[in-house]
């Protein structure tokens, strides 16, 4: 009968749970901080569009490197690419 370490299973979940979480926290973060801005600037068009380009191009990066972590986890340890 194979064996699987419960721990392992969990650690793997709660990865994946807290990255998760990570990157939608700072996306709800960021529209919060973009509204503000935004007021602060009298509805400017052009501060908009700047904060929502430079949002959306951390937040890309930001999932990437999630996806990227959580592509080399397995059973809660980083395999390294080298």
């Amino acid at each position: 009968m194979p064996f699987i370490s419960l721990t392992d299973a969990v650690s793997t979940i709660i990865n994946y749970a807290t990255n998760v979480t990570n990157v939608g926290i700072t996306a709800v973060l960021g529209v919060i901080m973009i509204t503000r801005l935004y007021a602060m600037y009298q509805r400017s068009r052009i501060i908009l569009i700047f904060l929502v380009i430079i949002f959306l191009a951390i937040n890309m990066a930001c999932g990437i490197m999630a996806a990227m972590q959580l592509k080399y986890t397995v059973g809660g340890k980083l395999y390294s690419l080298t």
